[in-house]
């Protein structure tokens, strides 16, 4: 696995979450807010994608499986995964209590205001205020997805 910009996407995050709290009152541009999803989606979608990566033996080959237009049965290889198949997934295969269900919709919402960056789509973003929320919301999936990866050997933390 290669984390790629995930470090510099985590700074900027932090830059991103300053900027809004310290804003709330005058809010952020909706430009500046469309980044700000970018950025959280992108980590989010990375933290996810590292699951898979580390656990993809555990599960069966067919776990990301599709069928297309003539009916064929076609597999996804993990690294061509889209954010929804993982939330999907993850939704309906581990994270499926009851009390899972805000955060697998919070993961939508994240996904959908992430979204908003392609040009032809129109759809708004939170305010400031929710955007310093989603990144508290932030920090509980990553608890959560981190207290499933194996234990790093040494002194090496994440």
């Amino acid at each position: 696995f290669n984390f790629g910009r995930m470090p510099e996407m985590t700074r900027e995050l932090g830059v991103l979450f300053d900027e809004a709290n310290y804003d709330i009152a005058e809010d952020m541009t909706e430009a500046r807010r469309v980044i700000a999803y970018i950025v959280l989606g992108g980590l989010i979608e990375g933290w996810l994608r590292l699951f898979f990566c580390i656990y993809a033996s555990d599960y069966n080959e067919n776990m990301f499986s599709k069928v297309d237009k003539k009916g064929d049965i076609y597999f996804i290889k993990l690294d061509k995964l889209k954010f929804s198949d993982m939330i999907s997934y993850i939704s309906n295969n581990i994270w499926d209590k009851p009390t899972d269900v805000g955060l697998i919709n919070w993961l939508g919402k994240i996904r959908k205001y992430r979204n908003t960056a392609h040009i032809y789509n129109m759809d708004k973003v939170g305010d400031s205020a929710e955007f310093v929320r989603d990144v508290i919301v932030y920090l509980d999936f990553f608890n959560k997805i981190i207290g499933y990866f194996p234990e790093l050997p040494g002194n090496i933390v994440v």
